[in-house]
């Protein structure tokens, strides 16, 4: 099972947006999520690309996306017989009624990379990948250190990498490194030379991809994407809980904010069977850390 599944949070219209994602995206479809016991009315779905599950929330008009988290696609030629080609059906689908960021052509880490906020307002990164590197999944999470995370994108990868008992720092690139770094006597440049350009790092065999950003941007992460977090019994739920969470006042039915300001959801692997008992929701409503007994 997936440990760790990414959740996007719509206004009540995931059932178009996983109709969506499910046309536009290669091997992808919709896997029924979890619906009000007593209303039917969908809470969740599930959208599955290349074996990659990710949740789509019925949650209303309480979180907006931006592009603080993004999702690499990456198309590999050495993987897809016409690598390229999917890779621009995939970039027409999510440009229509969307918004360019990085208009789709070659630059200096990529043949054919370009980066679009979707109609739902979720940017995804398309990248033509090099056949002779480390072949990579085909989507991973891109968590991108802006605003008030500015510059720590070190210092979050490292305390991912070391909380996890599964995890591990795959590369890591500095703005230095690349040649491209503000003036380093200037505490306001953006970005400083010791600013990460790009790394990614692995828990429990999920990527990640990680960096500071580039130019100044007012914004930050927030609770429209989301990281469910499955856990085996309340003991390794405790101790995720008590490691991330650092913002009382966002702890809510599962959910927890850690001090980069990532959003996280801690659940048991058995939830939807907690969720099915008499008052299972209700009393989860009720809950701010989740606690298995009192289901």
């Amino acid at each position: 099972m997936q440990k760790i599944v990414p959740n996007l949070w719509f206004d009540q219209n995931i059932d178009q947006a996983a109709d969506f994602y499910a046309s536009a995206l290669p091997n992808a479809h919709v896997q029924e999520g979890f619906s009000h016991p007593d209303t039917g009315e969908a809470i969740t779905t599930d959208v599955v690309i290349d074996d990659y599950r990710i949740t789509l929330i019925n949650g209303g008009p309480y979180a907006t996306p931006n592009s603080s988290i993004s999702f690499f696609l990456n198309f590999d030629p050495s993987q897809r017989q016409d690598a390229e080609a999917d890779l621009k059906r995939v970039w027409n689908a999510l440009t229509t009624d969307g918004e360019i960021l990085m208009e789709l052509g070659e630059y200096p880490f990529s043949k054919l990379y370009g980066w679009v906020t979707d109609r739902f307002g979720f940017n995804w990164q398309l990248m033509l990948s090099n056949p002779d590197n480390e072949p990579r999944p085909f989507i991973v999470p891109s968590l991108m250190f802006c605003g008030a995370a500015q510059g720590k994108a070190t210092e979050a990868v490292d305390y991912y990498t070391e909380l996890f008992d599964v995890a591990a720092l795959a590369n890591r690139v500095t703005y230095e490194t690349m040649g491209v770094a503000g003036d380093k006597n200037s505490p306001d440049a953006i970005p400083q030379p010791l600013h990460v350009a790009f790394s990614d790092f692995h828990i429990h065999n999920h990527w990640f991809a990680a960096a500071d950003s580039g130019v100044a941007q007012d914004i930050t992460f927030t609770p429209a994407v989301s990281f469910m977090l499955f856990v085996q019994d309340q003991r390794e739920l405790d101790h995720y809980w008590n490691a991330l969470s650092a913002s009382p006042e966002a702890e809510q039915c599962g959910w927890l904010e850690d001090k980069f300001g990532l959003s996280w959801q801690i659940a048991p692997l058995n939830l939807p069977d907690l969720l099915s008992k008499p008052h299972g929701f209700e009393n989860m409503l009720k809950m701010k850390k989740l606690v298995i007994d009192e289901f």
